[in-house]
């Protein structure tokens, strides 16, 4: 699958514009705020309907405009698909070949799209509310169906915080959101643990093709306060642990009116050697565990679904070495995804790329095609 064009008006500061994309590599060169990651948050959106910048849905407009429109034309296999994202203030219009699609059944997965931007770099130094949203964006490529869990156990999560702030509230009802809570985040934990073990089983290897090193990189599961979860691999075992747990907690949760058991209380860690990268790996270690790990989900990604993913590089070259860019974008020529990057070093990314692509200037929301790269 890829993109055979991108269409924008009114999006951010693009006013207008329509270019034919490269299968392989797009380089978006340009100044800071000029529009280069804008453009690769259109691409992002399209695949996934959400901003990964901490932004309200009517910054996506044009200042002093009422609406956006994102498009894309798009090949999977021998199918040509075309796509149109309408954004308003208050809605969002979707069109899938000029027809409004079923979002889990026809439109979720069909642009599926990695990203790799430079806070990724220091996401074992983040909270654990910023590891938990990455290993849902990877569940969510993995299985959008994944979407649907999640936003689920977060109503029900909600909803049972609201009840314990409540001094009066009914046992009965209690028990209703407890059960479901149990239900749906005992699935939730074994999908996360399901693609934990699948990145581990290829972790290392991609981690010693980067670094250069034999060493072993793995992630680790961290439950709150349940460590017994951790080798427990059915929804059946783990929904029994986390009863227990949650029985056990009840007088923490009444005294601090908020749910204390769960996945939403869990984490998740990289270790090499037995290092906890957090505070233990140097920076290049750090730098090369991300790389790897995102080089096995697009590995993975590839055996599962016979295509890799589209991949962002969102000015990550101001974070990485020449070679550790190189040695990604090797991989990346390998099993011919169709790679966005965007970048101010021009001469940097020139002297990693060795496959052919197209290149764009990007200047005040105007995209400019410079020569064909070779």
């Amino acid at each position: 699958m890829h993109l055979l064009s991108l269409f924008l008006h009114q999006f951010r500061n693009y006013s207008h514009f329509e270019v034919n994309l490269h299968p392989h590599f797009n380089v978006i060169i340009g100044k800071n705020a000029q529009g280069k990651t804008n453009w690769v948050e259109a691409i992002h959106y399209l695949g996934t309907l959400q901003t990964f910048r901490s932004a309200e849905k009517t910054d996506l407009i044009m200042q002093g405009k009422t609406e956006a429109t994102l498009g894309a034309r798009l090949k999977r296999g021998e199918v040509i698909h075309d796509v149109r994202v309408l954004l308003t203030e208050h809605t969002r219009q979707i069109k899938l070949d000029g027809k409004k699609p079923d979002l889990f059944r026809d439109y979720y997965g069909l642009i599926p799209v990695l990203l790799f931007e430079p806070r990724d770099v220091y996401l074992m130094r983040e909270t654990p509310a910023v590891r938990r949203r990455a290993i849902h964006r990877a569940l969510f490529l993995d299985r959008p169906d994944s979407l649907h869990l999640i936003q689920d156990y977060e109503k029900v999560v909600a909803q049972k915080g609201k009840l314990l702030k409540n001094d009066h509230f009914s046992q009965d009802e209690m028990e209703v959101w407890d059960e479901k809570l149990l239900i749906l985040g005992s699935e939730l934990i074994v999908r996360r643990l399901n693609w934990i073990n699948q990145v581990n089983s290829i972790l290392s290897d991609e981690y010693n093709q980067v670094a250069k090193q034999s060493q072993t990189l793995c992630i680790n599961y961290k439950p709150k306060n349940i460590p017994e979860i951790e080798n427990q691999m059915e929804v059946k075992a783990i929904y029994e642990v986390l009863k227990t747990a949650l029985i056990r907690s009840k007088p923490e949760e009444q005294q601090r009116r908020e749910c204390v058991i769960g996945p939403h209380r869990d984490d998740w860690e990289m270790q090499i050697e037995g290092r906890h990268l957090s505070h233990q790996g140097s920076q290049g270690e750090n730098r090369s565990a991300i790389i790897a790990l995102k080089s096995a989900q697009v590995k993975l990604f590839h055996k599962e679904h016979f295509e890799p993913p589209l991949f962002i590089l969102d000015d990550v070259a101001s974070e990485l070495d020449s070679d550790r860019v190189l040695a990604l974008f090797d991989y990346l020529s390998q099993i011919k995804a169709q790679v966005f990057l965007t970048t101010t070093e021009r001469e940097t990314i020139s002297r990693c790329l060795h496959e052919k692509g197209l290149s764009f200037l990007v200047e005040e929301g105007r995209p400019t095609m410079l020569n064909l790269m070779s």
